[in-house]
């Protein structure tokens, strides 16, 4: 369906309305919420919790198919992020090839794929040609070729229209020497069409260890002289597979690596097992220091390092400033400041924005006020680039120079500035500390701390909270909040200076990473992840209130649907993702549930007559006995028991009008085997004869189908 005026009409007790007048009660709702508190201002618009970069859509005979948003062959797949650049691309020796980029160094010993795609016009009459098109083609070591959106052609890559992922080698080598190929792809007026036109090639290599690598084409219509549509040597955009481009989002801006995070200074980490005192904290020998907690037993001779942390308020003003804040520091021998996760200050100590290990000695020497040294003032950025109105924590990390050193110390005094300038903390406040002998960690392996994530390359399968702001004018979201848990409405603060522009949509991705663009990352990311069985999401202003939330909770979520915001302000399944666009797609109330088997499967002595029964009686259940799995139009209507005789899958789903079809529900029954045969575990596969068991390279395989058994 084209859009939400028509789509809502597939919900239940929804009443066919003719296409103008659904554009008007559309248009009647959004007045309504211009004027009602009860949908807020921004809202929570769309949310993915279970998209997958492995899990495969199926639609005819097509090329599979990832996740929900548009494949990367695809028109609408946005490649503003891919980088540009004349081709051709590649590494290592080739006669006769002049690389337009070499991409040894995103590649070689990485990955084995690169994905390049080449926009192009075409007239009207060579969109009429009935001329031959051709590809002409040298590549290593293995392909497959896309205009506008379907496959044309593929070499070392499988049998047409097998997936290959991003980390899939190619099946053979081509060696560099090898000429170019002239692949025939059809009349050009079966291919082409007048106006913008797309080629988009993936090519991958045979080892990511491979000394070569070559992706390179030309795209012509055949004649004398040949119509050249598409040049090698144009500038084309590109992408190496780090990550898989299709079906995801993908925040480019940190797709060679999360930047290192210190999670244990973040708002959310889980510090309740570390001991809480008055600072200043530290240790002294002599009793020339000033201490609020002296760790001398618990340092000395023992560890470098000592972390701490103090929690503080900021006002919504205060964290709106843009007056800069005040740090004052005072320290033996080295010390590293962070505020709400991100590094402000760090002396005699590691390399800046890094993690510095709980074993590291301080450069040299430095001696605290007590013993000469200098009280150092630092200003800071502006507050709001830096505060969250509400919960805020400043964290030092402190380090001595030897495991003997006669004392130790950090103290750290943060203010704002201005005609009301206000201290935020002082080395004094009561704190929470650890002494490093280890790297600080959650307090116990049962007790969650979702800032204590494994920092590994982002990939497409991240999940994303997607706001709209329904207001004709931009919100400022400092001091603001999403949450997945009702009782923890601060979970994760935006930035200071964080804003959704007016009819605007911002997407966040919910990926533990708890990082944003200042981290050099595209998109905002959360310190907490989306379940993909259900919870709690919900966004709160500046002031503490909900201002728009899924509650109790979002249901079950799937792999190719997203949970989105109809006009009305319910929440429904959709089948496309629209992440930072308005909703789009087919809308769904709810998923099917499962049919229920009368007898599990297993060994059974004699036949007996198989019942299926649907836990709503208005949806109709579909079977197969050949392993293929049901849909609307594979499989059998349910109508009559089925009577088994004799070794049988069964497999079986239910279908409702305005619902996503339910789980497939598979049993195997053994009919009648010896008694010998049922003393033996059974392991029983069940699947599509030629998508799931028989490999398309197989030996002698067969000639169309792909599977597991062609690893």
């Amino acid at each position: 369906m084209s859009d939400w005026s028509e789509r809502w009409r597939t919900l239940p007790g929804a009443k066919a309305v003719p296409h103008v007048r659904a554009r008007a009660l559309a248009c009647l709702f959004l007045m309504v919420c211009a004027v009602c508190p009860l949908f807020g201002q921004v809202v929570i618009n769309e949310i993915s919790a279970a998209n997958s970069d492995r899990q495969l859509r199926r639609t005819g005979d097509g090329y599979p198919v990832l996740g929900t948003t548009p494949s990367w062959y695809a028109d609408a797949f946005d490649d503003s992020h891919w980088k540009e650049s004349k081709g051709p691309f590649g590494f290592g020796a080739f006669s006769g090839v002049s690389f337009g980029l070499n991409v040894s160094g995103l590649m070689q010993g990485r990955v084995p794929s690169l994905y390049v795609r080449k926009s192009f016009p075409v007239t009207i009459s060579q969109a009429s040609s009935t001329a031959r098109l051709e590809l002409v083609t040298r590549f290593n070591d293995g392909f497959i070729a896309f205009l506008n959106g379907v496959e044309v052609a593929r070499r070392n890559m499988g049998n047409p229209g097998m997936y290959a992922y991003r980390d899939q080698t190619a099946f053979n080598t081509n060696f560099p020497g090898a000429a170019a190929t002239v692949i025939d792809l059809g009349a050009a007026n079966t291919r082409l069409r007048a106006g913008t036109n797309r080629l988009c090639i993936q090519t991958h290599n045979k080892s990511v260890t491979s000394g070569d690598f070559l992706s390179m084409a030309d795209l012509r219509i055949s004649g004398s002289p040949a119509v050249t549509l598409v040049a090698n040597t144009d500038v084309w955009r590109y992408f190496a597979g780090v990550a898989e481009p299709s079906g995801g989002l993908i925040d480019y801006g940190i797709i060679d690596g999360v930047p290192q995070t210190a999670t244990w200074a973040m708002l959310g980490y889980n510090d309740s097992s570390w001991p809480e005192a008055y600072g200043a904290f530290g240790y002294e020998r002599s009793g020339g220091l000033v201490l609020g907690t002296n760790l001398l037993s618990e340092m000395y001779g023992i560890t470098p390092s000592l972390y701490v942390r103090t929690l503080f308020t900021a006002t919504p003003a205060e964290a709106a400033s843009s007056g800069p804040l005040r740090l004052t520091l005072d320290y033996d021998d080295a010390i590293i400041v962070y505020l709400n996760g991100r590094e402000i200050a760090r002396r005699n100590v590691g390399v800046v924005n890094t993690i510095t290990p709980h074993s590291e000695f301080a450069r040299s020497s430095h001696g605290a006020s007590e013993d000469g040294g200098a009280i150092e003032v630092v200003t800071l950025g502006p507050a709001n680039t830096l505060l969250a109105g509400g919960d805020n924590v400043l964290a030092l990390q402190i380090h001595n120079n030897s495991l003997t050193s006669s004392d130790l110390i950090g103290r750290a005094t943060l203010e704002t500035t201005g005609a009301t300038p206000r201290t935020l903390v002082r080395p004094t406040d009561l704190g929470r500390f650890f002494v490093g002998t280890r790297e600080p960690q959650a307090p116990s392996d049962d007790e969650e701390d979702e800032t204590d994530i494994e920092e590994d390359t982002p990939d497409s399968e991240s999940d994303w909270i997607e706001l709209y702001n329904t207001s004709g004018e931009p919100v400022n979201l400092t001091g603001w909040s999403l949450t997945d848990d009702a009782d923890k409405p601060r979970k994760w603060y935006f930035p200071a200076g964080s804003s959704i522009p007016a009819g605007g949509y911002l997407v966040v991705m919910a990926t533990g990473f708890n990082i944003g663009p200042a981290d050099g990352a595209t998109y905002l990311h959360t310190n907490f992840k989306l379940s993909k069985a259900g919870e709690y999401v919900g966004l709160v202003d500046a002031n503490g209130a909900v201002v728009s939330a899924i509650a109790p909770a979002y249901p079950r979520q799937l792999a190719f649907y997203v949970y989105a915001r109809n006009p009305f302000g319910s929440y429904v399944y959709c089948d496309t993702a629209t992440p930072g666009a308005a909703n789009a797609g087919t809308a769904f109330s709810a998923i099917t549930p499962p049919p229920v088997f009368s007898h599990l499967g297993g060994f059974h002595a004699a036949s007996f007559p198989l019942q299926l029964a649907s836990p709503d009686p208005e949806a109709v259940i579909r079977y197969t006995t050949d392993g293929r799995v049901p849909s609307e139009t594979v499989g059998t209507v349910y109508n009559a028991p089925i009577t088994l005789t004799a070794a049988t899958t069964v497999r079986a789903r239910c279908f409702k009008n305005g619902e996503i079809p339910s789980d497939t529900v598979t049993h195997t029954f053994l009919i009648a085997q010896s008694a010998a045969r049922q003393t033996l575990p059974a392991l029983c596969f069940s699947g599509d004869p030629e998508l799931t068991f028989y490999g398309p390279n197989a030996s002698g395989g067969p000639v169309n189908g792909e599977g597991i058994l062609s690893i």
